[in-house]
């Protein structure tokens, strides 16, 4: 999952409920590349989500550590990502 991805995933969890489908797609899109990888909080998380019968106390447990993950942006970074490749 992209840092791009996950900044999505992290802003509807902050409660952005504009990001939701984005986000949900991105899930099923990382779903069907990768499979499940439960070590990933942010994976965790968009599973309850897309859960039609989710665990509210898990869905909790993995939106608060989605919110408490570090994501970082080009932003945080010094110069744009093409003059850090050298281009």
């Amino acid at each position: 999952m992209t840092e791009g991805e996950k900044a999505v995933i992290k802003a509807f969890a902050c409660g952005d409920k504009t990001k939701r489908d984005e986000a949900i797609a991105i899930h099923r899109d990382n779903l069907r590349k990768y499979g499940s990888m439960p070590s990933d909080p942010f994976e965790n998380f968009m599973s309850e989500i897309d859960n039609p019968c989710p665990d509210l106390a898990l869905r909790a447990k993995y939106r608060k550590q989605v919110k408490e993950a570090r994501v970082v942006f080009f932003s945080d970074h010094v110069g744009s990502p093409a003059q850090r490749e050298g281009s």
